[in-house]
Order: structure tokens, then sequence, then C-alpha cells
């Protein structure tokens, strides 16, 4: 039988993951390790990847069938190293643990946009008294959200907005398909631009993939309201940053909110570092005490459901990207 590799401290883990998972395993032995030296030893019996796994160890495991990764999002994998589309191996991801740090972490950024809460915390620095104007700050209730993606995390923002009394649109591959619950009207990429001229808010979920690089330019920017922002959390590579950079300081569109930038970590000529209309998070709207547990919790059950022969949980179709 081959090994399974968790590539990850074992001292980062609960104490009850490692007995889990060889239980789950089977016959197969457990590595937990991010050890090259260990692995080396071990990469011609490697059968199984689970973790932050560097694509090398992919690579150089020929015998690997299944690769589980602890993140949503393929593209670290599949955008950088696309020969592993045609590789012989089952690719899973993590696909709904992070729905609701994301989700708060939009709304954090929203209300944030929406208050000027970003304006009174650099006002509070320079211990200024500054008024605000009536038009400075606004309701979201009663407002439009155009969400660019609704899988898990977009189905979650939508249920969110619903609470705060907005109207929800959708744009989505599959936009023909029923209505995901609390969101009001589906559209294409191919009629992204109706969906954008409504909203009052974008919220960018895409998947970084072949289809979705660099799909929000400039003439997405011009579809928006000039009193639109525009706030992602998905991928910086699916935006044409200049565009983005253009809009924003042209008064094209109000302001942004970025958890992800085109280059990560954001570098320090970007123009986006001294933006007044703009909110930049170090991508962490992911994380939480709890991911490394819920990861966790998807990996056994596939482990056992691998280990039975069963099919296996968040699939990801190599060659669509998600």
């Amino acid at each position: 039988m081959g090994t399974v590799l968790l590539h990850q401290q074992a001292d980062q883990l609960d104490p009850d993951v490692p007995p889990r998972l060889q239980e789950a395993a089977g016959d197969r032995e457990v590595l937990i390790t991010t050890d090259a030296t260990a692995i080396q030893e071990k990469v011609e019996d490697i059968e199984v990847l689970a973790g932050h796994t560097p694509a090398e160890i992919l690579f150089a495991a020929e015998n690997c069938r299944w690769v589980q990764m602890f993140s949503a999002g393929a593209d670290s994998l599949l955008m950088k190293h696309p020969q592993a589309r045609d590789m012989d191996f089952q690719l899973t991801n993590v696909s709904g643990i992070h729905a609701i740090s994301i989700t708060e972490h939009i709304f954090s950024l929203l209300l944030t946009l929406a208050r000027d809460i970003d304006g009174a915390i650099r006002s509070q620095k320079e211990r200024v008294w500054r008024k605000r104007d009536r038009r400075s700050v606004q309701e979201v209730a009663g407002s439009t959200l155009c969400l660019l993606g609704a899988g898990n995390i977009g189905r979650r923002v939508a249920l969110t907005a619903r609470a705060f009394d907005m109207r929800v649109l959708a744009v989505r591959r599959h936009y023909r398909l029923a209505l995901p619950q609390a969101v009001d009207a589906c559209y294409g990429l191919h009629n992204i631009a109706e969906a954008l001229a409504q909203a009052d808010w974008v919220v960018c979920c895409l998947p970084h993939t072949r289809e979705t690089h660099e799909a929000i330019g400039a003439d997405q920017f011009r579809a928006m309201k000039s009193e639109a922002y525009f706030i992602n959390i998905g991928r910086g590579k699916v935006v044409r940053e200049p565009d983005l950079v253009q809009a924003l300081a042209a008064g094209a569109i109000k302001g942004a909110g970025l958890d992800v930038t085109y280059e990560e970590p954001n570098p320090d000529a970007s123009p986006l570092w001294d933006m007044d209309n703009v909110i930049v998070t170090s991508h962490y709207s992911g994380l939480s005490v709890d991911y490394g547990r819920r990861a966790c919790e998807i990996f056994m059950d596939n482990l056992q459901r691998y280990a039975e022969g069963r099919p296996l949980r968040n699939l990801v179709d190599k060659q669509l990207g998600y």
C-alpha cells in the first residue's frame, strides 16, 4: 500500500487528527511532515498528497493518484503549472470552509466603505474631529449587490445581503439554473454589463482560471455606476489592475475593497496603497481559528471515501480549473 503525505507540521494539528487520519487511511502509511529529507525518502511511495503542498513534490511523486488541496482555489497549481492538468491524479479542494470568514470580511469592507470608517480612522490618527457631510456616508439597505460568482461563498454573501435588505444579483457560468437562495436575478458573462449597471456594490468571488484571467477590466468598470464600489476577495489576476486603478483615479467608480491584488505581496510601487478610496487587506479573508480543523475534516472524510473507492467531495475539474 502507498503513503499518505499531509504536508504540515504535526504539532500544528489537534491531537486527535493523526490517529483519525491513520484510521481513515486503513493499511496506508500516514506521514505528517514538511521535512524535505523525510519526504524524499518516501517520494516513490506517495499515493496521496494533502495540505499546502509544493508543486515540486507532486511532480516528483510519480505514483500519486490524489491531491487534496487545503485551499479553495486551484490556481496555485493549475495556472502556475498547467502541465498538471493532464497528469493522472484526482484533485480536490476545501471549498466551503471559507464561506463564513470571507463573508464577514466582505461585509467588513462593505460597511467600512459605506460609513467612511477608514476615513474616521485616518482622522483619529491625525487627532482631527472631522464632521461628515450627509452625502459622504450611506446606508446599504435598499441598495443592490452584484455577485461575480455564486458558489459557496457567494451563496452565503447573498443570504447576508438579504438580511441587510439588499437586492442581490449574480453573474455565473450556469446562469440558466434555478436561482440560488436570496438571489433576485442571474446573468451570464455575456450580459455582465447589464448586471453591473444596476449594482451599488460589485463583489468578485471568481476563481482564477483560463476563462476568468483578466476578465474584469475597463469595459466592466465603465458599465458600473460612478457611485458603485468594487470588492474583490476572489483572485487578483481576475482583474486588469491598471484598468481598476484608472477607474478609481478618474472617479468612474467610487471606491474599492481589495483582499487580493494582481501581484502578492502588493508591490511598494502600487498606486493602490495611496488611494484614499481604496482599502487593501493582505489576502487573509479566508483565515479563521477554525480553518485547519475544517480543512482536516474534509480531508479525513475524503480519505475514508478514497480508501473505500467512493467518489470524493469537492472534486476539481482540472481543465476548467475549479
